[in-house]
């Protein structure tokens, strides 16, 4: 077997995305040995022809060899865990008579959620390759500019609103108008989200994370049925928001300085809510996709489809649905939906503002 043998990217990426999936259904290890070479030297080029009739040699007959990228030859491992992986390089190197490739490997997911929950830095090209892709320059270079004009318009129509905003926030509790909190974005790449604040300053962040655990984490024995039945929602008479910050979010007006965050580059106006990083220790592998795959957003697919009563797990499969099908056409029709909610609470705050400082909208 020589390098015209091995498998082309595409057909390998297919492959690795179908052994992924297996693996998050079966829970079982899969890892990914990776080569580069310089595929403009033809010495190196030589080199890796060789190298391939060497991986071809001792691999499993399982096992997938095939090109990632230009100057890039992986090797699926199925059924294999990360000292199962190095094993397969100490084998290989011991045959290569003189060829000095340096091979890396990952396994899927350990790796990723070690990389995830460091907080230092996103996660490598080729952990993320274990994920579907969206399809497509042309598509994101035309998602990108109606984030920057929807996102630069909608600041300038809402300025007045959001100063207004700023003072009240400011008023009414000590701390500042704008909250920060750090988010993981594509790729886990870790990003400082912007809010208005709606918490009193301080706020103590176990609340909330004892909530996630209730309604990510596996459920004792003998209570799967009702952890299924757990909808994936804010906490209800929320101690730690204050008055003002109550009608804010009931409006989506806290929500308003996300848009710097999309001019910048850090989010889309569509796509999954990007989560803070200890919500990812309670994530499955196959939750892994949500974060891994597109960039995160301000509004999403579930919010709009499922009027927000899902549980955690419909809450990612319609991620993924939205990761599989992303388009134009189908990000306008989720902007057009969720201006049409913030519109019907607008009016209704307007004829019952009671409701809202109640906490009954």
């Amino acid at each position: 077997m020589r390098l015209e043998d091995t498998l082309s990217a595409e057909l390998f990426l297919s492959q690795l995305q179908r052994e992924r999936r297996r693996s998050e259904r079966t829970k079982g290890p899969l890892s990914l040995a990776v080569f580069r070479y310089d595929s403009g030297n033809i010495n190196e080029l030589a080199a890796a022809d060789r190298l391939a009739q060497h991986l071809h040699r001792i691999k499993r007959d399982i096992d997938v060899v095939g090109y990632i990228d230009v100057g890039t030859i992986g090797v699926i491992l199925l059924d294999t865990n990360a000292e199962g992986a190095q094993r397969f390089l100490l084998r290989l190197s011991t045959r290569l008579n003189g060829l000095r490739f340096l091979g890396t490997t990952f396994t899927f997911p350990d790796n990723i959620f070690d990389r995830l929950l460091s907080g230092v830095d996103a996660c490598s090209p080729e952990q993320s390759i274990f994920f579907d892709r969206t399809n497509g320059c042309l598509q994101a270079i035309a998602k990108r500019l109606i984030d920057i004009v929807i996102a630069s318009t909608v600041l300038v129509l809402c300025a007045p609103l959001m100063l207004a905003t700023a003072i009240a926030v400011a008023m009414t509790s000590p701390g500042p108008a704008i909250f920060r909190q750090t988010r993981l974005g594509k790729d886990g790449t870790p990003l400082v989200m912007n809010k208005f604040r709606s918490m009193y300053q301080d706020a103590d962040e176990r609340i909330h994370r004892d909530h996630v655990a209730k309604l990510i984490g596996d459920a004792p024995d003998g209570e799967d049925e009702a952890n299924d039945k757990k909808t994936w929602q804010k906490l209800d008479n929320d101690p730690r928001i204050t008055p003002i910050g109550r009608i804010i979010r009931n409006l989506k007006i806290d929500e308003l300085p996300q848009l710097f965050n999309v001019l910048k580059g850090d989010l889309s106006l569509v796509g999954p809510r990007p989560p803070i990083p200890y919500e990812v220790a309670f994530y499955q592998a196959w939750h892994l996709g949500r974060i891994l795959a597109v960039k995160p957003g301000i509004t999403g697919f579930w919010q709009i489809e499922s009027g927000g009563n899902v549980t955690f797990d419909d809450m990612v499969r319609m991620d993924l649905q939205y990761v599989a099908n992303a388009s134009i056409l189908l990000d306008l029709k989720i902007l057009y939906r969720t201006a049409a909610v913030v519109v019907r609470r607008a009016i209704a705050f307007i004829v019952s503002p009671g409701a809202f400082r109640n906490g009954s909208c």
